[in-house]
């Protein structure tokens, strides 16, 4: 079988039945693509290398019980973005130097009250993540903070995941509206949708 001519699709089954061929043609597939993606988020060659092996890898683990909506690509990619976001959010919330973040990562000049400015940012959003009922919290903070997907939130918490959509969505709201005075790429860093 040539595996090179094989769609997204069949490989995903061919993967649940324990080919690894199937797995390594997706693997070359996207391994380029993801790279060259995260690249442009971090700038950072070892950090992208890292998050693009987890996130085809977990593809391998997850092999038996995943279960892909939309296209492949659709959900490598997102998956890419998320990690790359989390990655940044983590740097920023970490009390990083500022001029350790990608040049293009803030939309803010690098000036003396940066660092000082993203702590007050950093503050203003968990003081209004903490207006959150205890439920919505915890299903942003999973979603946001852990990268859960919806229906990992929903078995988790045992609601359902329309009930986790309503709840990202409104807090998503909430946020967007208590968090004008943040610059808008530092509001994109914490509420990503």
């Amino acid at each position: 079988m040539e595996y090179s001519q094989v769609s997204d699709a069949d490989l995903l089954q061919l993967c649940a039945g324990n080919d690894l061929r199937a797995f390594n043609a997706l693997f070359d597939r996207y391994v380029g693509k993801l790279h060259r993606m995260g690249l442009r988020y971090l700038k950072d060659e070892r950090v992208v290398e890292e998050l693009v092996s987890d996130i085809l890898f977990s593809i391998w683990q997850r092999r038996h019980e995943l279960t892909i909506e939309a296209s492949l690509s659709t959900y490598l990619f997102r998956a890419m973005h998320h990690k790359a976001v989390d990655c940044l959010r983590r740097k920023v919330v970490g009390g990083v130097s500022i001029h350790d973040l990608p040049e293009d990562a803030l939309a803010t000049d690098h000036t003396a009250d940066t660092p000082v400015l993203l702590r007050d940012a950093q503050d203003h959003y968990q003081a209004q993540l903490a207006q959150l009922s205890p439920q919505r919290q915890k299903v942003f903070r999973l979603s946001r903070e852990q990268d859960m997907s919806y229906a990992e939130i929903a078995t988790e918490m045992n609601i359902s995941t329309n009930t986790v959509k309503n709840h990202i969505n409104a807090a998503l709201q909430f946020l967007r509206t208590q968090l004008k005075s943040i610059p808008f790429l530092l509001f994109l860093l914490f509420c990503q949708s």
